[in-house]
């Protein structure tokens, strides 16, 4: 007898395909952060209209959401190019719950993540605004964000 599969097993969740994405995710991360590239969103990209960035009670329970939490290991392993991140992750979703916003100058203990970080700091906290502004999940944010570079 015939037995149908799961749907997700049959389309969309091939595990290969899956990796390939994250892959292609992350090496577009880090060549976002190696280049300094600035982001410019899709206009074809689904971005809800709130800003949880600009709402502190808001941003305090995005921060620390699976979503934002993925997002900010990921991104710290592109700038810091190990995958031992989880202390420096669990800093950055403590000061943000802290300071209830993503700007570095009101942030406690920022002179520690300026330090960890270095010069991609500043980028790394515009680059998880722009994400936790967005209603994307990671990949579709690699997806529709596209990137050029900055005029200095």
């Amino acid at each position: 007898m015939y037995r149908r599969q799961p749907y997700a097993q049959t389309y969309g969740r091939d595990p290969v395909l899956e990796q390939a994405g994250e892959q292609l995710g992350m090496r577009k991360r880090i060549a976002m952060y190696t280049h300094r590239l600035s982001r410019r969103l899709d206009p074809g990209a689904n971005v809800r209209r709130t800003r949880p960035s600009l709402a502190p009670s808001l941003l305090r329970v995005e921060i620390d959401s699976p979503r934002c939490r993925q997002w900010i290991n990921r991104d710290l392993r592109a700038i810091l190019g190990t995958e031992d991140v989880g202390f420096i992750e669990a800093l950055v979703v403590a000061m943000v719950k802290e300071s209830g916003s993503l700007d570095m100058e009101r942030m406690p203990e920022r002179d520690t993540i300026a330090s960890l970080l270095g010069s991609r700091a500043t980028l790394f906290f515009e680059e998880l605004a722009g994400f936790v502004d967005s209603s994307l999940d990671m990949r579709s944010f690699d997806k529709y964000i596209a990137y050029d570079t900055r005029e200095n």
